[in-house]
């Protein structure tokens, strides 16, 4: 395993999800770094009506632009604290509040990576989710599943690939390798349409999928299926 100092967490959380706040709360306990919680975003009104520019197929879509508002706004207070540090060269993780950590080597500082991870990589995604694009080739052996898990045979995975045959989900565990890293993020945020985050992450930047059965995420139902 290779090891990655990490600066600072910051986890979303609703103001009136105080449930996922206190799960939250004992999880990061046990974490070897500082961190905060950040209050997220819920739009009441449709984006545009906020002046929002949204992919045309997700118009009209609150909870897509509401997380995505969420994650430009931790990134923003990732960004501060890098300029404030300036020499420090340690990586930033952004939680939200749905995710489960069953190994305390997760909360670790430095945090350990899989050996033979790409030096190339900007974002890592621990343990994202993985479904058919092509739903007609689907293999017999994964005939009605909705998930899939493209690399068994290893712990991480290239997401630029990987995108190409699978459609890649899960923010709940993001590690931004350093501060000049997060920076990139925020200037292709902001000069973009709004779209999901995770596809985003995925789409725009060198990022790899590391598989970890100790992280999971779910179990507390959707804050942002009101669309």
């Amino acid at each position: 395993m290779s090891d990655v100092e990490i600066e600072r967490a910051i986890y979303i959380n609703l103001d009136d999800r105080e449930d996922r706040r206190s799960h939250m709360e004992k999880l990061l306990s046990n974490a070897q770094w500082d961190y905060e919680r950040l209050a997220a975003t819920r739009l009441e009104q449709s984006p545009e009506d906020a002046g929002l520019q949204m992919l045309p197929r997700l118009k009209g879509h609150k909870g897509v632009a509401s997380i995505w508002l969420s994650h430009e706004r931790a990134l923003e207070r990732f960004a501060s604290l890098a300029r404030q540090r300036s020499g420090h060269t340690g990586a930033y993780i952004l939680f939200e509040d749905d995710v489960k950590v069953l190994d305390s080597a997760c909360l670790q500082n430095p945090l350990p990576l899989p050996d033979g991870l790409p030096e190339s990589w900007e974002i890592v995604l621990l343990t994202p989710r993985f479904r058919w694009k092509d739903k007609v080739n689907v293999p017999p052996e994964y005939e009605g599943k909705y998930f899939v898990v493209p690399y068994e045979e290893r712990e991480w995975v290239n997401l630029n690939e990987a995108r190409a045959q699978y459609i890649v989900t899960g923010a709940h565990y993001v590690i931004f390798r350093n501060g000049a890293v997060v920076e990139k993020v925020l200037a292709h945020m902001k000069d973009r349409s709004l779209y999901d985050v995770d596809n985003f992450y995925v789409n725009d930047f060198d990022t790899f999928g590391v598989r970890l059965p100790e992280v999971t995420a779910g179990g507390f139902g959707s804050d942002h299926n009101y669309d």
